[in-house]
């Protein structure tokens, strides 16, 4: 008997969701780490222990299997993209 994989569509849809915006926030972050002149081997900056914890989440979004570790990422991700645009924020005032 052949073995099927069964796809959950709510998890699916959100782990596309979660793909997509985990990419924005990177997006927003390499902006700021390029205005501010920040290295990415800089280990000691916010911005670049942020950026590479957004990373793993992008990089392994597929290794998430159940609706509730989806919505623990984007807890994750939601908290981590208000602090970016509150950076944004400050530097559009400054």
């Amino acid at each position: 008997m052949e073995k099927t994989l069964k796809f959950d569509y709510n998890v699916t849809r959100e782990l596309e969701v979660l793909r997509e915006f985990s990419a924005g926030i990177l997006a927003g972050l390499r902006r700021y780490m390029k205005k501010q002149k920040i290295s990415l081997d800089n280990n000691k900056d916010f911005s670049v222990v942020i950026y590479k914890n957004v990373l793993a989440i992008y990089d392994n979004v597929y290794m998430i299997k159940t609706l509730e570790d989806a919505y623990v990422a984007r807890g994750k991700l939601q908290i981590i993209n208000e602090g970016l645009k509150e950076l944004e924020d400050i530097e559009i005032h400054c």
